[in-house]
């Protein structure tokens, strides 16, 4: 599974430079194509790579990252890796979320370690990476945490 793949170079203006995690479908890609709208230069990241690559291609100058926020490491090198390559990173937008629908009792251990590790550790690892990221350079930059469903309809995994 590759961590950092860059589908295409971007324009080089010196823009604004923003991730987005989870962009291969949903909010994410909605989240990015905004950005680009805006002219941003949008590093679309998502577990599926093939998804981020067809979103990133419908945004001028966008590039896409393959990136599993739940790995520490991953979430270091994309980081590391998009200010290494712009020079700058201006907003982090931590999107990548999952949600198990099934009934209370039928929800199983590895489905609530899954969608721990992605919407609790995956957030703080993200968040974590891009913010040694904008310190390493210098430079103020914006960390934005999103959720969707959650705030409106209870989930098993959240009774807690």
């Amino acid at each position: 599974h590759e961590c950092a793949s860059v589908a295409r170079e971007p324009a080089g203006d010196g823009g604004p430079v923003a991730v987005v995690t989870g962009a291969g479908s949903g909010i994410g890609a909605a989240i990015a194509r905004e950005l680009g709208r805006r002219g941003h230069h949008v590093v679309v990241s998502d577990l599926d790579g093939e998804r981020a690559s067809q979103v990133a291609h419908e945004i001028e100058g966008a590039t896409w990252r393959a990136l599993d926020v739940t790995d520490p490491d991953a979430c270091d090198v994309v980081a590391r890796g998009v200010a290494e390559q712009y020079g700058r990173l201006d907003v982090w937008v931590s999107n990548a979320g999952v949600s198990k629908m099934a009934r209370f009792v039928d929800v199983t251990r590895e489905d609530l370690a899954r969608t721990f590790a992605v919407n609790t550790f995956g957030v703080f690892y993200a968040g974590q990476a891009a913010a040694r990221a904008m310190i390493a350079l210098g430079r103020p930059g914006r960390i934005i945490n999103t959720a969707s469903m959650a705030a409106k309809q209870g989930r098993v995994p959240y009774l807690a």
